[in-house]
């Protein structure tokens, strides 16, 4: 079964929107420069103090840890990040818990070297932003990434319930992820898209 991620988690009601609608993981972002950054979020520990059972409860970072802590609440910081039982970072995450996942922005001329981490998150790169642009990825190399990575490959970067089934019926990922396709504002879930998403997630790993 391809499993699905639904990231940039903010609010309790999506979380159990996500939990009910049968995604694999959830995701809450970390990195201060997204407009989805946990801290910032009004019920951020409503959102990671959902029941969620053996669900895999993600922080994503730009880099991990953070580089820069001034005017953070650190002591909330790591309250909500004990809550997480995987990390997602541009660079190999060190000394966490969890599983360990390492992003690569593509088109890039070099990808980074991986040793220590359990699968890989293939987004599409932005000058600007590190996450959740809404950009898609080249399905075809990504497809061919996928081919020859011995990891699990996790699908980012401009899907939706619209094409979510195209993309893994052309790239075959282990799993996929979504922050803005199913939104109708940064931190806010449309409960009808993630509903949408998995579904069409899932019909489309049954097909051939």
């Amino acid at each position: 079964m391809t499993r699905v991620k639904i990231c940039g988690l903010t609010r309790p009601q999506d979380v159990e929107c996500a939990v009910e609608a049968g995604a694999s993981a959830i995701g809450f972002v970390f990195e201060p420069t997204s407009p989805r950054f946990i801290l910032n979020a009004e019920r951020s520990e409503d959102a990671l103090n959902v029941p969620t059972g053996y669900l895999m409860r993600v922080a994503v970072f730009g880099h991990y840890p953070l580089r820069e802590s001034a005017g953070l609440d650190m002591s909330k910081y790591v309250s909500l990040l004990a809550k997480c039982n995987a990390v997602q970072a541009l660079n190999e995450p060190p000394l966490f818990h969890g599983k360990k996942f390492l992003v690569i922005r593509m088109p890039a001329n070099t990808y980074p070297k991986f040793s220590d981490v359990d699968g890989i998150v293939i987004d599409a790169f932005d000058p600007v932003a590190l996450g959740g642009t809404g950009k898609t990825v080249d399905w075809s190399v990504a497809a061919d990434f996928v081919k020859d990575c011995k990891l699990p490959v996790i699908l980012a970067g401009g899907l939706t319930p619209d094409n979510v089934g195209e993309a893994i019926r052309s790239v075959r990922p282990y799993g996929v992820d979504v922050s803005s396709g199913v939104e109708s504002s940064p931190g806010v879930k449309d409960h009808g898209k993630v509903r949408a998403f998995i579904q069409a997630a899932l019909e489309a790993h049954r097909s051939p």
